[in-house]
């Protein structure tokens, strides 16, 4: 897959219904030289009240997703690509969340305790600034 700045919109988005709420999905393919474009979906809703907000991996078959909560937001971010994109791909989308000011705790992170943000195993490759 090209870098992660290189990946365009494919058909946009839905806004979709979610029980008593609505949430939403958004579709992003690259452009290969050779091959078929590859596609990834990124689903956003609000999570129910005491959804863990761990950062996780599944996988079924070749499709593998990553998701997370923060900020009264759940990301699901699903794909037929290698675990190291799809994480490169959410650490990009976690960077574009605006970080709240510090709690009130003295939290130097400005997260809430509780959300950590998606963190590469070595072999993942990093994130450019060029893709905040």
């Amino acid at each position: 897959m090209r870098p992660v700045e290189a990946v365009q919109p494919a058909s946009g988005g839905r806004l979709l219904p979610d029980g008593p709420g609505k949430s939403a999905q958004l579709m992003y393919q690259d452009s290969p030289v050779s091959g078929p474009p590859r596609r990834v979906t990124v689903y956003l809703r609000k999570p129910e009240q005491g959804t863990d907000a761990a950062f996780r991996y599944e996988q079924q078959g070749a499709v593998g997703m990553f998701y997370w909560v923060e900020e009264g937001a759940g990301y699901a971010l699903v794909g037929d690509l290698p675990k190291a994109t799809l994480l490169a791909l959410a650490q990009a989308i976690y960077q574009q969340h605006p970080v709240p000011p510090p709690a009130a705790t003295g939290s130097s992170t400005g997260l809430a305790p509780s959300v950590a943000p998606p963190v590469a195993p070595s072999a993942a490759p990093p994130v450019s600034p060029a893709s905040r």
